[in-house]
């Protein structure tokens, strides 16, 4: 059967390339791109409910007894591959670009050609993914705006809202439309420094403001106010604090004039005095690849520097990991909200399972705690010995590390059923972590406090988990 179609298939492609009995002439294109082809009707009518229609309306007109027709949105060199599919049924992608297969998409939905505009969306997804990729607010825009290709939709929203750097990273961003670029701004998990995000941003918006100067001190008070209305919904969404004091200063403290003036006197202020509470209308930080309601990917990435101990390292001097280097998989055995707030919903997820990292919200505050604890946590009502674990603070953007002093190693770890994680005498988790002030820190085993300005060493936590530290395996490619 097949090879009786494939006769069919080129008997009546012949046609079309030898036939003297054309009936049809449609004009495709404008100039200087613009081609006059030849055609059937009584083949295009039946392979086309576009053209059934078409064909016999007032769209065309008959002259010499023949239908003369004009279709200026769409390029000869596309009209050419759906002609040829017409006739015989058949279309290779391989040879075309991703450009061109895009146009083909959009021509055959607007044709009626069911039958191939699925399997262009199919080959395009599966063999030009890293053209879609580089070209998605492009792609997301023809998407949207042909409720047929759902497959296409669901492709772009998969890549924007599991990949969102490949979306910033894309050589179309300062096209997408406002709606999409404020859905990515509010996604916590994107894996890139908070301020390459606000330098696209910016970037999105001369975009859409093409007449301003290059130099933001040589706008007009009539451009500052465009570009902010532009960007009105946009710079909120920044997570402020994650950007430098160096950077803040250099470089988004010149664009002051476009920011809402509640925002611009919290983000100064809050540069200005770092260890006062965070101003309640900045955005936290954005989570990455963590699976956490606490700590950020880069916070995440500086434990890690701490388990490997990067601080003594001479030979290359203090560097952190960056988010994306970080070696270890953190993977969550608990969480409070969920799995409950006491010693026994501890013992009961945590106990033996390793390495792990303890992480706790200070209620009210945002003050964050934790300890990393090497070994393994127990039920023996027993002290254990380390010299590796440590516990530490992020309060803003200020961090404290302390780790167990020589002379206390055997009091490093205390693990009793009561209990939550204790490291020494220094951070404790008692009672009912989120109700009651049971829990405290207090400098004794360890060589730092961790909470020098608190004003009190009891308190109880919003939110508290446990991460098991996992080293990564490394992919041979």
């Amino acid at each position: 059967m097949g090879e009786f179609m494939n006769f069919l298939s080129r008997d009546f492609s012949r046609l079309l390339e030898k036939s003297d009995n054309f009936d049809v002439s449609i004009e495709i294109g404008v100039e200087p791109d613009k081609k006059v082809f030849k055609a059937h009707s009584v083949i295009l009518r039946a392979r086309s409910s576009y053209f059934d229609r078409a064909l016999s309306s007032k769209w065309a007109q008959v002259e010499d007894g023949s239908i003369k027709f004009k279709k200026t949105d769409i390029s000869p060199a596309v009209f050419s591959v759906i002609l040829n599919y017409l006739y015989g049924g058949k279309i290779s992608l391989d040879q075309y670009s991703a450009s061109l297969i895009l146009e083909m998409l959009v021509a055959a939905d607007e044709f009626n050609l069911e039958d191939i505009f699925e399997h262009i969306q199919k080959y395009l997804i599966n063999n030009r993914r890293a053209w879609l990729q580089q070209n998605l607010a492009h792609a997301h825009r023809i998407a949207l705006e042909h409720s047929s290709f759902n497959k296409l939709q669901t492709f772009c929203m998969d890549i924007l809202l599991k990949e969102p750097e490949k979306v910033f990273q894309s050589k179309d961003f300062g096209l997408l439309r406002e709606e999409i670029l404020l859905r990515l701004l509010e996604i916590d998990e994107i894996r890139m420094e908070e301020f390459d995000i606000w330098n696209l941003v910016i970037d999105w918006g001369r975009i859409h403001n093409p007449n301003l100067p290059d130099d933001v001190a040589d706008w007009s008070d009539e451009q500052s106010e465009a570009m902010k209305n532009t960007l009105a919904r946009a710079l909120p969404l920044i997570r402020y604090f994650e950007i430098s004091s160096e950077q803040f200063s250099e470089f988004v403290l010149p664009y002051q004039q476009i920011l809402p003036n509640h925002l611009a006197h919290s983000i100064i202020r809050y540069h200005l005095a770092p260890n006062q509470p965070l101003a309640e209308n900045i955005m936290p930080a954005r989570r990455g690849n963590i699976n956490s309601k606490i700590i950020s990917s880069k916070q995440a990435a500086l434990i890690a520097s701490w388990i490997n101990r990067n601080r003594e390292l001479p030979a290359f001097g203090w560097r952190p990991y960056a988010a994306s280097e970080n070696p270890y998989e953190f993977k969550l055995l608990m969480r409070g909200s969920q799995d409950g707030f006491t010693g026994q919903h501890f013992h009961s997820r945590c106990d033996n399972k390793g390495a792990t990292v303890t992480i706790a919200k200070v209620k009210d505050t945002h003050e964050i705690l934790g300890g990393y604890n090497p070994l393994n946590w127990l039920c023996d009502g027993k002290y254990q010995s380390t010299t590796n674990s440590f516990i530490f603070s992020f309060i803003n953007r200020n961090a404290v590390v302390s780790r167990v002093s020589n002379q206390y190693q055997s009091y490093a770890i205390y693990c009793c059923t009561d209990n939550g994680p204790r490291f020494g005498n220094d951070l404790a988790f008692n009672g009912d972590f989120k109700n009651q002030q049971s829990s405290y820190c207090v400098q004794n085993y360890y060589e730092l406090s961790v909470r020098p300005t608190a004003s009190s060493n009891n308190f109880s936590v919003d939110e508290f988990e446990v991460f098991q530290i996992v080293k990564k395996q490394l992919v041979n490619i």
